[in-house]
């Protein structure tokens, strides 16, 4: 198994994890066809949260540095060789790239912004498993967060799921997308359905909502919480989370008093609540050990995940299926 250490200071988990496995291939430490450690083992022996490891695998295979299946787990293999010569529209693409960037940065887009989206673009087309099957694109704020995972989408809907972020779909529009003649139909959390609809309102494509539950586990850890005089504070990185974490709440909390509600960024509210608090509620950053010690003052926790509902997907895979749908693609 690789060597793995973590730098409080330095890069992402993530960043550090896919770094390191990359590196460990390079080197020959690491050869093609070997397992990777499977996520509870990620977690477990390096010390970093599942979501840490499931970004850093899924960057790794977007590259082309992994193959993941359910049924072998994480295989390391080498990226296609890039071809050495140049042929004559490589010059003439090169230099739509640089005008197309010239006209980003004059509209005032962040570098991150279109590393990012590039990024994305160029690791999907030059990915082994590359094709020009249809697919499903799922648009949300964060998949560690609100855990509409990927292959349940695939499983009900029987095609390739891939996610993109929702500020990259805001910002750059189609082209945040990809190559959308892959694009079957685009998929959008519940809350950010108008948004997502609006933005994209002019491909020929159809936005669908997905609905979300909370994960039927947190009643597990949730029921020795569940009394009259249990004081919960919600605490969650963004205001769009209490929604799916207060409904959490009154399914599996309906006894406790909720005592007040912060974002992670108001501090001295944070600070408060925490003082006054049993149980602190909120979403998967309470799995991230960075720091959220610091934030909890050692009170327990719940982290109220949600994934996908299996009703909405359902629906989904009707709506793929139906002639409405396909009447609005190209060539329907």
């Amino acid at each position: 198994m690789i060597q793995f250490t973590i730098d409080p200071n330095g890069l992402p988990y993530y960043q550090q994890l896919r770094d390191q496995i990359i590196r460990a291939i390079e080197s020959g430490q690491l050869q093609p066809g070997d397992k990777l450690p499977t996520l509870q083992e990620v977690s477990e022996k390096f010390g970093v949260s599942k979501n840490t490891g499931i970004r850093a695998y899924q960057e790794l295979e977007r590259a082309g540095w992994v193959k993941m299946t359910r049924k072998t787990g994480t295989l390391v293999q080498i990226p296609s060789p890039q071809p050495t010569e140049m042929p004559g529209q490589i010059p003439k693409a090169m230099t739509l790239i640089q005008q197309a960037l010239a006209l980003l940065f004059e509209a005032g887009t962040s570098a991150d912004h279109v590393n990012a989206a590039l990024a994305r673009i160029i690791s999907e087309r030059w990915s082994p498993d590359y094709s020009e099957s249809d697919c499903v694109v799922l648009v949300q704020d964060d998949p560690f967060n609100v855990e509409v995972d990927l292959a349940d989408v695939e499983r009900v809907t029987g095609l390739r799921a891939r996610w993109v972020p929702i500020r990259e779909v805001m910002e750059f529009g189609e082209w945040a997308l990809g190559d959308t003649r892959r694009i079957k139909a685009i998929l959008a959390v519940f809350y950010r359905f108008a948004q997502v609809r609006d933005r994209l309102g002019s491909l020929p494509l159809t936005v669908l909502p997905i609905s979300v539950t909370t994960d039927p586990l947190v009643a597990q850890k949730a029921v020795q919480y569940n009394r009259p005089d249990m004081r919960i504070a919600i605490i969650a990185t963004d205001a769009v989370f209490f929604v799916p974490l207060e409904v959490a709440i009154q399914q599996f909390l309906f006894n406790a008093a909720v005592i007040g509600k912060a974002i992670l960024s108001e501090e001295q509210q944070v600070r408060e609540l925490v003082e006054r608090a049993d149980l602190i509620v909120g979403n998967y950053w309470l799995t991230d050990p960075r720091g959220v010690s610091d934030i909890t003052k050692g009170k327990p926790v719940i982290p109220l995940g949600t994934r996908a509902d299996p009703g909405s997907l359902q629906l989904v895979k009707e709506t793929l299926a139906s002639d409405r749908l396909q009447a609005t693609l190209p060539g329907g």
